[in-house]
């Protein structure tokens, strides 16, 4: 079985093993596909698993990875997601406070 995502690139299932070692199929969008170089809102919406609405907003308040317009088309770069990324604060950076 292959899943489509929203821009119609193939998602094939990745393999998870259940508690009692059988194997069951499981779409993880983040990490069972190669990404394309330019991501529709879409795209990105489902690679992170957020709604289209929360990264309309991280656009609107400064936050989210850079997008880029390609005539009225918004678009996001792999390098610039990936830089976001990074950038985030881990989980042991939140708590030191």
């Amino acid at each position: 079985m292959t899943l489509t995502s929203p821009s119609n690139h193939s998602i094939p299932p990745a393999e998870i093993t259940s508690h009692r070692g059988e194997v069951k199929a499981q779409q993880t969008a983040a990490a069972s596909y190669e990404l394309p170089d330019l991501l529709t809102i879409d795209d990105l919406a489902a690679y992170l698993r957020v709604s289209k609405q929360t990264i309309y907003h991280w656009r609107k308040t400064g936050g989210g990875p850079v997008g880029h317009y390609l005539g009225k088309h918004l678009r996001f770069a792999k390098p610039d997601i990936d830089a976001w990324r990074q950038s985030l604060p881990t989980t042991r950076e939140l708590t030191r406070g």
